[in-house]
């Protein structure tokens, strides 16, 4: 396993200046996935290469000094992820690259003094009172603002680009609503134009959810003949092809979504908290044109499941020659949850992110890129492991022998701790014995 762990960090370590700051890196990520913490103390403390040493109080001065460092930036250590991005959707052949965009709040509410600490949303806490609302009114802008709070943290947004085999990271940057900061578009902005460099040469397909609705960011997301997979949310006047006369009419977008016919009938499972349903989809498919996104043509995809009880719409400027090519759309519009399970090992169960207690943004930023880096490994070591190795390693991480016992990234990240663990226990125990005979001996 550290084997494994050493040929990543070969990988992703190109961009730094030297050797020695490359075998920091590596400590590091070994810390990381030992303790399943960003705390410099816990990754000093169970660092398997720290025994030979002193005391891991030199090996958490070595972390403090790498994240203080000058010479290095979070680029630096991007860098070697972009390279290791490139290779992966290289190595997959995709005609067209889906890339995930979607932000995430990391929550800080004990945090007073930290720099850069921002305002930011989270989910509200569920009780008996917020519970019983009218069932009409369940959709309403009053009911979603009142089931949203405000704590302190960060925001941070992430690109993901989703090959055949394993995720590869694009793009993931943690900023802050009192320093530098200009607005959320062009951090967005920034997020693309990042993912284009990286991934030059290779059509791609942006897939983002209901927040990246606006008319800038499909602009921006379809240039460079870029393509956009995005849930439309907000209602704008559109104007509608018409095959018949060859014309352009003006239409709003739930008149035309409503009026809109839904030909194509078929079965699908969704599952949510570890529950299945199955319900019949009705999906269609027109033409339109964006009259504030300055005419930007491009197809309204409508899906409805029996089980829900409004729609959904897609907006994507996807060629679509028949409505098979819509109904993949709409599938591959699925696969983005999978997205949800990365940024729950990181905030949640797994690495705790939200648990970083460095005073500065840029050693912030640099002790995010290793984390990223390692949740990355995870998520390659379970799509490239064996069946039976994972199944061995969630065991050792807790995993229940039921059938509906949970089989998340993080037991197999619990397991590959327990695992480093022992391996730091057996070199300790060799180490004593080595110190008692050097003792015993005249």
């Amino acid at each position: 396993m550290r084997a494994q762990i050493t040929a990543y960090v070969q990988m992703i370590d190109g961009g730094l200046p030297d050797a020695r700051l490359r075998r920091v890196l590596a400590l590091a990520l070994e810390g990381v996935l030992t303790s399943c913490s960003p705390v410099i103390a816990r990754m000093a403390s169970l660092v398997p290469s720290s025994v030979p040493s002193a005391a891991a109080q030199a090996v958490a001065k070595c972390f403090y000094r790498f994240f203080d460092n000058t010479r290095i930036s979070r680029h630096d250590i991007w860098r070697g992820l972009h390279a290791h991005t490139r290779m992966l959707v290289n190595d997959a052949h995709l005609s067209v690259v889906p890339v995930v965009i979607d932000g995430l709040n990391l929550e800080k509410p004990c945090a007073r003094t930290m720099p850069g600490l921002s305002t930011i949303q989270k989910a509200a806490i569920p009780n008996r009172r917020r519970s019983r609302v009218d069932r009409t009114r369940q959709d309403s802008p009053a009911r979603r603002k009142r089931d949203t709070e405000l704590t302190r943290g960060f925001p941070t947004l992430a690109c993901v680009a989703l090959t055949k085999t394993v995720p590869a990271l694009c793009f993931a940057h943690l900023f802050s609503y009192v320093t530098t900061f200009v607005s959320i578009n062009r951090e967005i902005l920034r997020a693309i134009r990042t993912t284009r460099v990286v991934l030059t040469g290779h059509l791609i397909r942006f897939i983002a959810d209901r927040e990246f609705d606006d008319d800038q960011r499909l602009v921006w997301m379809a240039q460079g003949g870029n393509q956009f997979l995005v849930r439309a949310y907000h209602e704008r006047i559109i104007e509608v092809y018409d095959p018949q006369t060859q014309t352009w009419r003006r239409s709003s977008l739930q008149e035309y979504a409503d009026t809109l016919s839904l030909p194509a009938q078929f079965h699908a499972t969704f599952s949510h908290a570890r529950k299945e349903r199955h319900s019949l989809v009705r999906l269609g498919y027109g033409r339109i044109r964006l009259v504030t996104a300055n005419g930007l043509q491009c197809w309204l995809i409508v899906a409805h499941a029996m089980i829900f009880r409004k729609p959904m719409w897609l907006l994507t400027d996807a060629p679509i020659a028949a409505l098979d090519d819509a109904v993949a759309l709409w599938q591959q519009y699925r696969n983005r949850p999978r997205i949800e399970d990365l940024f729950r090992l990181l905030q949640e169960r797994g690495f705790d992110i939200e648990d970083m207690r460095l005073r500065s943004m840029a050693r912030l930023e640099r002790l995010m890129a290793v984390v990223w880096a390692a949740a990355q490994f995870l998520w390659h070591l379970s799509l490239t492991l064996p069946e039976e190795a994972q199944e061995w390693l969630r065991r050792l991480g807790g995993k229940l022998p039921q059938k509906r016992a949970t089989n998340g990234l993080y037991l197999l990240l619990y397991g590959l701790s327990a695992l480093l663990t022992e391996y730091l226990v057996r070199l300790l125990r060799a180490n004593y014995r080595k110190a008692t005979l050097r003792a015993m001996s005249p």
